[in-house]
């Protein structure tokens, strides 16, 4: 959620939390990279136009 200021990711964050079993979530982050990648990762999102990549903070 990087466009976002704090209260938006707060009342994401919090719907997210509640509702994690009726949504598939996980399924917006089309692939993820290590931050390492984070160039690939840009690479392939300005190529591939996925909803969301992730990046790995570990």
């Amino acid at each position: 959620m990087h466009n976002y200021n704090f209260d938006d990711f707060r009342h994401a964050f919090t719907f997210m939390r509640a509702n994690w079993d009726k949504y598939p979530f996980a399924a917006a982050v089309e692939k993820e990279f290590s931050l390492s990648g984070t160039q690939e990762a840009f690479e392939y999102a300005v190529a591939r136009k996925p909803l969301r990549v992730g990046i790995r903070l570990i």
